[in-house]
């Protein structure tokens, strides 16, 4: 397809070329300069802010007009809501559900998960003969 001419007849479609932007120099350079004049002229803002009220609380307004400046006013005031995804997924591990292989961790790695696990269920350790462990004994492990 020939590239658009100015002036020209509209292409339909798609009419920036395949893996160019069709706004390389993204905003204009002067954005920020007429944001700046924007909230200078008009109070840093308050002007429109009173204006959206003032059509929001107006009952001769067109509830169309009237949702238009309650959603302006939220998304300023409040913030646009953010999307939400549920991303959770089910991986099947071909093991139980909970079973974990603990058969590559040494003897040291062993205890200290044996250690955390009873501190967080307020449960004394076992040594493996069945005896309680002692404070801080680290005790042995067979796996």
């Amino acid at each position: 397809m020939p590239p658009f001419e100015k002036g020209g007849p509209r292409p339909f479609g798609k009419p920036f070329e395949k893996g160019k932007s069709g706004n390389p120099a993204g905003r204009l350079k002067g954005y920020a300069a007429v944001a700046r004049q924007i909230l200078k002229e008009t109070g840093n803002g308050s002007e429109l802010v009173v204006h959206a009220l003032t059509v929001f609380r107006d009952p001769k307004e067109s509830a169309a007009r009237r949702d238009e400046m309650h959603t302006w006013l939220s998304d300023r005031g409040l913030g646009r809501p953010v999307a939400m995804l549920d991303l959770s997924a089910e991986i099947n591990t071909g093991q139980a559900p909970g079973a974990v292989d603990l058969s590559g961790l040494s003897d040291a790695e062993l205890a200290l998960i044996e250690r955390s696990l009873a501190g967080v269920l307020d449960q004394p350790v076992e040594d493996v003969d069945g005896d309680a462990a002692a404070e801080g004994d680290v005790g042995t492990v067979s796996h």
